[in-house]
């Protein structure tokens, strides 16, 4: 999963269209995935895994 969020982030940094620098985004962008990986740590602890595997929900709820 963290290999995942990693490629994502540095996709979107990459595909960035402003004139501000790649690094002051990245702090806040990981801010950003830092949230989101504690809400979905705390959406999965919530849900029953109905014969899944807990990364196949994580990359569902990330879609």
């Amino acid at each position: 999963m963290s290999i995942d969020i990693r490629y994502n982030f540095v996709h979107y940094n990459v595909g960035n269209s402003d004139n501000s620098s790649l690094e002051d985004n990245a702090f806040s962008d990981a801010e950003v995935i830092l949230r989101s990986c504690i809400e979905i740590r705390c959406i999965v602890r919530n849900i029953e895994v109905k014969g899944q595997k807990v990364v196949e929900v994580i990359r569902r709820l990330i879609e």
